[in-house]
């Protein structure tokens, strides 16, 4: 494993820091709430928000695991863009190796060597590594659960808990990935077993900042206060399956209380949904469409949001990067039938498919797909061999 691990490693540092050069934007999106975070966090200052008289309060609308990895490293920086890319840097560190360690595992060295390859020259999510947002950090802690999962080693189901516990800080939907923690398990009482394990993990990870919340907030919030408003927003016909912000008409205007305006939130979402079920549903397919149908974000965030449309070479950037979407998934399609993709492509496909009615119930967006580019890197890997090896040649 020492070749594929040295080349993916190095591969990795190097794209990284070159789309760091390249790409110097001050955090954008949601990540401009990240950087207020880790400098209010930096400064001790806790993790707060400022009401409408300009007081500082106590928040949690946001997940706190992004802003605080950055605010670790703004001593260094002294720069949030700076810290980000770092936060970044090292979460694709992390993760090329648990892909190739998945990899190799699976089905060898020379799959591993194409499998640390993929991670590493992914277009997206190259680009994605200049932003300060929380998909490349997730996707490691995911892929990280994927080889830990995989494993027969003692301890395993518990490095598997840790790393989701972590991920449910940086996007709480993780969570919902813990059942797939069984699939490295023969028996069905290993299986339980390796579940309540990773979850009693998961949730001690979780269980302080709930308890912060619980005491700072107006009531307890398992990690953030944003759900209520992602549920509501994935009602709205006019958002066609994407964002469009809640305003005062949509209810809620008059809830005091951060997590008092969550629930209301979450209220008025079901109502909506229970009035209207087929207006509901037929939102469904647009919200996948967005997240899976195509790949423009790390285009637009790093060019401006019009890339895709207004600059001349914006179309043919967006479908390239779509194609690189695309071809992933149709190589870890590919690898299916294989059976040194079992256990990889199991977890795979359960990511995959969590992920698909986690936003068919909220709301979709390309980048979310982000989060799965490690997952399905190694199984992509071995469908890409498997492809070249049936036209007669080798890829290493």
């Amino acid at each position: 494993m020492r070749r594929p691990l040295a080349v993916g490693l190095s591969v990795t540092l190097a794209s990284r820091l070159a789309a760091a050069a390249l790409v110097r934007l001050a955090p954008a999106w949601d990540g401009y709430f990240y950087a207020r975070h880790a400098e209010q966090l930096a400064a001790g200052l806790g993790y707060v928000s400022a009401d409408g008289a300009g007081a500082l309060r106590p928040t949690a609308f946001y997940p706190v695991g992004y802003p605080a990895a950055m605010a670790a490293l703004l001593p260094l920086t002294h720069s949030t863009r700076v810290a980000a890319v770092g936060v970044n840097l090292v979460a694709s560190l992390v993760a090329v190796a648990a892909v190739v360690r998945v990899a190799e595992r699976a089905a060898g060295p020379r799959v591993a060597f194409v499998a640390g390859l993929v991670y590493a020259l992914y277009p997206g999510l190259l680009l994605w590594s200049a932003a300060a947002m929380t998909e490349t950090l997730t996707g490691a802690l995911l892929v990280v659960a994927m080889a830990a999962a995989g494993s027969s080693r003692r301890g395993t189901s518990a490095l598997a808990g840790l790393a989701l516990g972590a991920a449910a800080l940086v996007r709480p939907q993780s969570l919902v990935a813990l059942p797939l923690v069984a699939l490295g398990a023969r028996s069905r009482r290993g299986r339980v077993g390796a579940v309540a394990l990773a979850a009693l993990v998961a949730l001690a990870v979780v269980a302080p900042w709930t308890a912060r919340n619980c005491v700072r907030l107006d009531a307890c919030a398992l990690v953030s206060t944003n759900g209520g408003s992602n549920l509501l927003i994935g009602t709205f016909a006019d958002a066609r399956g994407g964002y469009r912000r809640p305003r005062g008409a949509d209810g809620c205007a008059t809830a005091h209380g951060e997590v008092a305006r969550d629930r209301c939130m979450s209220r008025v979402a079901v109502a909506r949904i229970v009035e209207h079920p087929l207006r509901w549903a037929s939102l469904v397919p647009m919200k996948l469409a967005l997240t899976f149908g195509i790949e423009h974000d790390p285009a637009s965030y790093v060019f401006g949001d019009g890339v895709g449309y207004a600059l001349p070479w914006g179309t043919s950037l967006v479908a390239m990067l779509t194609a690189a979407w695309w071809a992933l998934a149709a190589f870890a399609w590919r690898a299916r039938a294989l059976d040194a993709a079992r256990d990889a492509g199991r977890f795979c496909a359960g990511a995959c498919g969590l992920s698909a009615m986690t936003h068919a119930v909220f709301l979709g967006t390309d980048r979310y797909h982000l989060t799965l580019v490690p997952v399905l890197a190694p199984v992509a890997a071995m469908g890409l061999v498997a492809w070249h090896d049936a036209r007669g040649g080798r890829v290493v």
